[in-house]
């Protein structure tokens, strides 16, 4: 199984924090990764991970826990100079596939302790305010991964970052989709996967390398499928306000869907945003038509000349604060405040939406993420997802809301040549993302 997921994303909401007190004993020497002054940053890998049946059971993320570095190993022990004082400490980790869980263990130079896990989640970050001057601890700790990287960050800020509204007063959210990844024709043994997080609850349909289907039952049922070309895509807000949706629940009609748009120190603004329904096999309820697919024929690659040779349907999600969507920049709000700017329709009872700077994912075991392949044969083809298609979301960017892949198919082979942000590969104004 393809192990990558770089969203200029990827992949977490601060589930749980326990404060102790004394430094977790850790099995690996510790590394020490550099020294902060005022605004500067340090990235570094984390480590790769094996398989240990030590880390099979599962953490219950509600109940704090303490730092396992204390009773298991391996675990990853960095150590970070704050040579002066700052506003924030900024710790950051990242995993490609959410249901890999590490703990997340920081360790003031007094002895403070906080930790947090990234369950069912791709990012994880730990924000201290007004970090002691000296030497901290970071702790990293597997408790449920396999097979698995990880990557880290860290920043210590003279000051939060503050975004600039536009002109208007605005601070609008950018949806953006992030790289198209893991390509196939295997239908998804359980299409209840929206239902029974995390992704491995629904594993592909194949037995001894064989798959019978590339398409779900009900995606052949329902949609008149045939052959499903399925991936994975993430979706992002990259901009600088919250994207906020609500709405009353109605099962039986659907529901209309208002954007509350962010003001600084002011009340949101309330626009309408398109409906949602209720997505009986998910479970829950979907934004309608936010993601729409489809896939082009590549006929000449020497000018990049396609036909249209399928289409996935339009489709409602429900994303949440899953992932850090630009890991080099460190302009996210805290996880979990894509609801902060306060209600801007009355009597609403639900709501969905991605912080600024978070992100979310969908594996291609999630009913509806295929374009329909049909008879098409082995050759070049382009699959591009877009967000928001109808234009139902104000953003602060309109033009960036389109990503593709560049494959290559043979029999049920599928070979991914280029992801980025644009049209195709031969966009000129394509931005390549990291394969």
């Amino acid at each position: 199984m393809l192990r990558h997921l770089r969203i200029a994303i990827s992949a977490a909401v601060l589930l749980s924090s326990l404060a102790v007190t004394g430094p977790a004993r850790a099995h690996n020497p510790p590394i020490l990764v550099g020294s902060l002054t005022s605004d500067s940053t340090l990235f570094w890998d984390g480590g790769s991970v094996g398989y240990d049946p030590i880390y099979s059971a599962p953490v219950v993320p509600s109940i704090p826990v303490a730092p396992r570095c204390e009773v298991a190993e391996p675990c990853y022990q960095y150590r970070i100079d704050v040579r002066e004082p700052g506003a924030m400490l900024r710790i950051a980790l990242d995993t490609p596939m959410r249901d890999d869980g590490f703990e997340l263990t920081v360790i003031s130079p007094s002895g403070a302790s906080v930790t947090q896990n990234n369950s069912n989640r791709y990012s994880i970050e730990v924000r201290r305010p007004n970090p002691e001057v000296g030497r901290w601890t970071v702790l990293v700790a597997p408790y449920s991964a396999e097979y698995a990287d990880f990557r880290m960050r860290a920043k210590l800020e003279s000051a939060p970052h503050v975004p600039t509204p536009d002109a208007e007063g605005r601070l609008l959210p950018n949806l953006r989709v992030t790289r198209l990844w893991e390509f196939g024709f295997v239908a998804p043994a359980n299409p209840l996967n929206g239902l029974f997080p995390p992704d491995d609850a629904n594993p592909p349909l194949e037995a001894a390398g064989q798959a019978p289907l590339s398409c779900a039952l009900d995606e052949m049922a329902e949609d008149e499928a045939q052959r499903c070309l399925r991936y994975s895509f993430g979706l992002a807000n990259v901009g600088d306000g919250v994207f906020d949706i609500r709405w009353t629940a109605d099962r039986l009609n659907g529901f209309q869907m208002t954007q509350c748009i962010q003001r600084p120190n002011q009340t949101p603004l309330a626009s309408p945003a398109g409906t949602g329904s209720w997505h009986k096999t998910h479970g829950h309820w979907h934004y309608d038509d936010v993601i729409f697919h489809d896939i082009w024929k590549v006929t000449d690659r020497s000018t990049g000349e396609m036909v249209k040779a399928g289409d996935g349907k339009k489709l409602g999600y429900s994303p949440a604060d899953q992932g850090i969507a630009e890991w080099q920049r460190f302009v996210q709000a805290p996880a979990g405040t894509s609801g902060s700017a306060g209600n801007c329709a009355p009597g609403s009872d639900s709501r969905l939406g991605m912080s600024a700077g978070w992100g979310d994912a969908y594996r291609y075991q999630r009913p509806g993420n295929y374009v329909e392949f049909g008879a098409n044969g082995d050759g070049w083809y382009v699959v591009r997802t877009i967000a928001d298609p109808l234009g139902q979301v104000l953003e602060s960017d309109e033009s960036d809301n389109t990503s593709y892949a560049y494959v290559r198919v043979v029999g049920t082979e599928v070979d991914v040549l280029e992801s980025g942000l644009g049209e195709s590969p031969w966009d000129p104004d394509k931005v390549v993302f990291e394969l």
